[in-house]
């Protein structure tokens, strides 16, 4: 059951540009401060709000997302086995990931669920598949160096399963990418309950503290924990800050020239990027 909203459907809710604020009660751990949504729809429900969804708005900003990829790459390439490494990307929505990857000399494959991403990618020629990490074949059995799951995690149903299913997928040797709205960061305790990133769309939220706490038992240390940064167009981040109920934002939606919301903005919404790899035994 929603708590606050009826007649509202699943892909509205769940989509990977959709999500809306207000519809969540949310339980926090008094030990660990994890917070997951609840109650929610059933996984069945949730499910076919990720198939289901139309995503034109998050694919809309795809040329940017490949910039912002390419970039972030290169600046962990210290931590990230070399070109040309197999590369899979969990939930790549349109494949941005996947095509920054490429561009960079990587055999770069990707895995999503929501059909109508995956004809996008289809249609940009890209390696992927439909799908999640859980329901993955692997070709020939032949594992990855590095498996991303890029903002992710906080969407799926069991994020232990999902964790477990992404590591079995990386060779010994491999490197696991894991992006997240982290609700630790200063900004983020900062603007509190009022977090855009607490939107229906996110069934668990977690901190870059949460994410640790569930590699190391499997074995993995984190060699890197960085802010991420990325640029999407002007006119698309005040949309979703108009969604969001941000002060003022359809009033300057309404007075911006035309000609500037295709700008390219670089900008921090508390997110963590953490690689890990496996520790010695």
């Amino acid at each position: 059951m929603l708590p606050k909203l009826v007649n509202v459907s699943a892909s509205e809710l769940y989509g990977a540009a959709a999500g809306i604020s207000g519809t969540q009660s949310l339980i926090k751990c008094q030990s660990c401060g994890f917070i997951i949504e609840f109650p929610r729809l059933s996984d069945k429900e949730i499910i076919a709000g990720y198939t289901s969804a139309g995503n034109s708005g998050h694919d809309s900003q795809y040329l940017q997302r490949v910039k912002s990829f390419e970039s972030t790459l290169k600046r962990n390439s210290n931590f990230l086995p070399p070109a040309p490494g197999r590369v899979l990307d969990i939930g790549c929505a349109g494949g941005a990931f996947v095509e920054a990857a490429g561009n960079l000399g990587y055999q770069a494959e990707g895995i999503e669920p929501a059909v109508d991403l995956v004809k996008s990618a289809l249609g940009r020629g890209l390696n992927v598949r439909e799908g999640t990490a859980e329901t993955l074949d692997l070709l020939n059995g032949e594992k990855y160096d590095v498996v991303t799951l890029w903002d992710v995690i906080e969407h799926v149903l069991d994020p232990v399963v999902t964790l477990d299913a992404a590591i079995s997928l990386l060779k010994p040797d491999g490197v696991l990418v894991v992006n997240i709205p982290d609700i630790g960061t200063p900004l983020a305790r900062l603007v509190g309950k009022k977090n855009w990133w607490i939107s229906s769309v996110h069934v668990y939220h977690f901190s870059s503290n949460h994410i640790e706490a569930l590699l190391l038992p499997r074995g993995f240390k984190i060699v890197s924990k960085k802010m991420f940064f990325q640029s999407l167009s002007l006119g698309y981040l005040l949309e979703i800050a108009r969604q969001m109920k941000v002060p003022f934002a359809n009033f300057v939606i309404k007075i911006i020239p035309l000609k500037f919301k295709s700008l390219p903005i670089p900008y921090y919404a508390s997110q963590t990027t953490l690689i890990g790899k496996r520790a010695p035994l």
